[in-house]
C-alpha cells in the first residue's frame, strides 16, 4: 500500500459542503496533515471497496456524528503539496459535493479537532482559517442561486 506522504499515486478523497436550515456550512478543523488546523468539509479518503458516496457517508459519520442527505457533485480540487526540494509529498484528487444535513448532534470526532457551522460570509471573508480552493469554491456556491 502507498502511503499518503510522498505517495505512488494520487489519494482520492470526497467531502461534503453541509448545509444547514440557516444556510450555514459545516467545517471541521483538521488535525493531520496536509493542512493541519486549517477548516475544510467534512469527508476523507475513500477505502478500497467503497463507492464514493459511501465512504463520504461513512467519513462524515467519523467525524461529525450526523446522517446528511442530497448529495450532489459540486467540483473538484487537485490537492499537490510540494517539499522544498519540489517533490510531490501530498496527492490527494479531492472531490466536493454539498449535502443536507439531516438529524444528530454535531460532534467532533475520529481526526477532526473541532467542527462548528459557519456563515458563507464569514468563509469568503476569511474569518475562518480555510484554503484558497475552498475559498473559491465557496464564492461560486455564494453566487449560485440554488444553494442546496
Amino acid at each position: 500500500m502507498t502511503s499518503r506522504k510522498y505517495p505512488t499515486r494520487p489519494w482520492v478523497s470526497a467531502h461534503a459542503i453541509i448545509f444547514n436550515k440557516k444556510q450555514e456550512i459545516l467545517l471541521t478543523k483538521r488535525a493531520a496533515s496536509p493542512k493541519k488546523n486549517f477548516w475544510f468539509p467534512p469527508g476523507g479518503v475513500i477505502d478500497l471497496g467503497e463507492t464514493v458516496i459511501s465512504g463520504l457517508t461513512r467519513e462524515i459519520m467519523e467525524e461529525t456524528n450526523i446522517h446528511v442527505t442530497n448529495f450532489h457533485f459540486n467540483d473538484y480540487i487537485d490537492g499537490l503539496t510540494y517539499d522544498k526540494e519540489g517533490k510531490i509529498l501530498y496527492h490527494f484528487i479531492v472531490f466536493i459535493f454539498t449535502a443536507n444535513y439531516l438529524d444528530g448532534e454535531v460532534e467532533a470526532k475520529d481526526d477532526a479537532l473541532e467542527a462548528k457551522w459557519f456563515s458563507i460570509e464569514d468563509i469568503i471573508s476569511k474569518k475562518v482559517l480555510v484554503t484558497d480552493e475552498f475559498i473559491q469554491i465557496t464564492n461560486r456556491l455564494a453566487n449560485n442561486t440554488t444553494l442546496s
